[in-house]
């Protein structure tokens, strides 16, 4: 009879088992944890807390359809404060952070979640709106806890966002006396808070040309629609040369504009003198992110 074992080396595995149930298994890590001044939060003086929660509170400037970015943070609710009553608030997601009303110029945001964003806009009379787009971090180290909003109009009455225009409207005269300050005093408005980036929005060129004489140092963008060109401009020749501010064109491939207003600060340049200047385009119809040049007509 034969053997009803297998033979040794060849066994029969065993049958698989049934297939089971397995919930997942989730991990719960804590945030990472608040630094200050490459210091941990515990280890903080008591005027280095308050110069830490200091700068959670803000004061900015948003204009009509502008785009700010909020930060809030859980267990930190975030104040947003208003120079004017707001009529409506469109949250995108509820679920995400709960928005409450304190009174007609006050909301309070507050995280419901752990990570997340969502957009809310603001509506106010005139038709006027304001956008915010939310997202929630890990700590208060990133997020903000007190926000106050400028009014929609500048201390002299004109709209912020007509800034470059004479009589408030775009498509009226150029102000340029205003667009060469903004030019000038640049980065001491953006800290004083007289105008932020969308405003004004300044591009970084810094590029020079060897066959033109130019030197492009930088592209400033008006929420209005005019944009302003800095440069330097080397006279490459070997005797005096009086230039005109009427022949400046800007080349983008074979199109030439002609700017609205060119400044010089002196027309007539000796062999290798340099001089600076701005020009301005009203209301431009191409985009500053193809390249360009500064030439003579």
């Amino acid at each position: 009879m034969p053997g009803i074992l297998p033979a040794q080396g060849n066994s029969t595995p065993p049958p698989p088992a049934a297939p089971t149930s397995v919930s997942p298994i989730y991990y719960d890590e804590d945030p990472p944890p608040v630094k200050y001044g490459g210091k941990l939060a515990s280890e903080l003086s008591d005027d280095e807390i308050i110069e830490f929660l200091q700068e959670k509170i803000k004061n900015i400037t948003h204009e009509d359809r502008q785009v700010r970015l909020l930060r809030v943070s859980p267990s930190y609710p975030l104040s947003l404060q208003f120079a004017e009553p707001y009529a409506h608030v469109l949250l995108g997601d509820p679920d995400v952070v709960k928005v409450d009303s304190m009174d007609e110029r006050t909301l309070v945001i507050s995280a419901s979640l752990r990570q997340g964003d969502t957009e809310m806009q603001v509506f106010f009379a005139g038709g006027k709106m304001r956008y915010y787009h939310i997202f929630i971090v890990e700590n208060l180290q990133d997020a903000e806890t007190a926000i106050k909003v400028g009014g929609f109009s500048s201390s002299n009455g004109a709209s912020a966002s007509n800034i470059g225009w004479m009589g408030g409207v775009p498509g009226g005269r150029l102000d340029i006396r205003t667009i060469a300050q903004v030019i000038r005093n640049y980065d001491a408005l953006l800290m004083e808070k007289a105008i932020d980036p969308q405003m004004v929005k300044r591009t970084q060129v810094f590029r020079k040309s060897n066959i033109t004489g130019f030197s492009t140092y930088y592209i400033y963008q008006f929420a209005s629609n005019p944009a302003a060109i800095t440069f330097a401009y080397k006279n490459p020749y070997p005797y005096p040369i009086r230039y005109d501010e009427s022949r400046l064109r800007l080349a983008i491939g074979n199109v030439r504009y002609v700017p609205d207003y060119v400044s010089f600060n002196r027309l007539t340049l000796g062999p290798g003198e340099a001089t600076s200047g701005f020009a301005v385009i009203a209301n431009p119809v191409f985009k500053f992110n193809q390249p360009f040049e500064l030439i003579w007509k």
